[in-house]
């Protein structure tokens, strides 16, 4: 790792361990609240694009997108568990153990990736039937589903080195990247449909596209930082099967709530396909407008969980605590907030999508 990174890092370290806590919060907090909440308008922006291209195609992307969530559920459940152990480490200034944590996250999403494409993308129809998709999106819904699968593998990465910045409290290179993903993925959206009229697999190949060159970034400046670490963490104790247990142990309730959750939406996209496939569409475009407002908190519980986990790495269990406190006073501000707003705009963005 490059020593001007290390100061960084330790720079970071010391704020989040010393500095003003209500400072910290909306230090680190703010970008990943701005980042939720742009998201969510620029997904609003992707729907409204392919309902451009007529209904179907609305249901079509919900129905996928959902289902897809499911695996994500996966790399998000290891993201955090892991990035919470890693920023305890950090805390605890022990980087023999943050490089044996870091190769095992690293290791662990080799596989999650190696399992989509040996067993999902083979099986991607009969994932698709299981859920009951309906006839008339089966003919494009399978090669897209095929491409969304293909694009989980950039995600995978994307979110191991998310996790790894998250850790380190570096919430402004999220902030940055994940822009950098909303912008290519509309403007590539864009040419291919409006310039280009190309047909809605084209939405999906937007999307990997703009994932695939997040990726590599983030593949070239994890070698950068923390390659020689994690090699030579691998060459003298190799994979320690003890740290990856912890990440497992720790990932696994939060991977269950994230699957059972988005399992349920799916398993009600399966039941509205008995009302035909407008009705998908219809639940999509709802869960685009309820993210508007649920989505930008989460960006808070995220700073929190990186502050906490290195403030207990530190022994500073009071500071923990308090930063609880504190993220409770800014997510029921901001829940009050986002309802005033939703409850007088529902009805415009609703009409948004009336007239596709």
């Amino acid at each position: 790792m490059k020593q001007q990174e290390v100061l960084k890092n330790q720079l970071r370290r010391d704020f989040i361990l010393q500095g003003n806590l209500w400072e910290v919060v909306f230090k680190i907090g703010l970008p990943l609240v701005f980042y939720n909440g742009i998201s969510q308008i620029f997904s609003m922006l992707d729907t409204l694009l392919a309902a451009s291209l007529g209904s179907k195609i609305v249901s079509i992307v919900s129905f996928v997108s959902q289902i897809q969530s499911l695996f994500t559920a996966v790399s998000a459940g290891l993201g955090v568990g892991g990035g919470i152990l890693i920023a305890q480490a950090i805390g605890a200034q022990d980087n023999k153990q943050i490089s044996k944590l870091i190769t095992s996250l690293v290791t662990l999403t080799i596989i999650l990736i190696l399992l989509i494409v040996g067993f999902a993308l083979p099986f991607a129809p009969w994932i698709l039937y299981f859920f009951n998709i309906p006839k008339d999106l089966i003919d494009i819904g399978i090669p897209l589903f095929r491409i969304e699968l293909v694009g989980l593998i950039f995600i995978n990465i994307n979110t191991l080195y998310f996790s790894l910045a998250r850790a380190r409290g570096n919430s402004e290179r999220i902030f940055v990247l994940n822009i950098l993903i909303l912008v290519t993925k509309l403007g590539i959206s864009l040419i291919f449909i409006k310039a280009l009229h190309f047909g809605p697999l084209s939405l999906s190949v937007a999307s990997l596209l703009a994932q695939g060159i997040v990726s590599f970034l983030a593949i070239r400046s994890l070698f950068q930082h923390e390659g020689n670490s994690i090699i030579y963490s691998l060459q003298t104790e190799g994979i320690s099967i003890s740290e990856t247990r912890r990440i497992i142990t720790l990932s696994t309730p939060v991977f269950l709530e994230k699957f059972i959750f988005n399992y349920g939406k799916a398993v009600v996209n399966a039941m509205s396909a008995e009302y035909g496939s407008m009705a998908i569409g219809a639940l999509g475009v709802s869960n685009r407008i309820g993210g508007l407002a649920t989505m930008p908190p989460i960006g808070i519980q995220d700073a929190e969980a990186t502050i906490i986990s290195q403030n207990l790495g530190n022994k500073n269990t009071r500071r923990a605590f308090k930063t609880f406190t504190i993220t409770c006073i800014i997510n029921l501000f901001l829940g009050i907030l986002f309802f005033i707003i939703m409850s007088y705009g529902k009805s415009f963005i609703i009409d948004l999508f009336a007239k596709g």
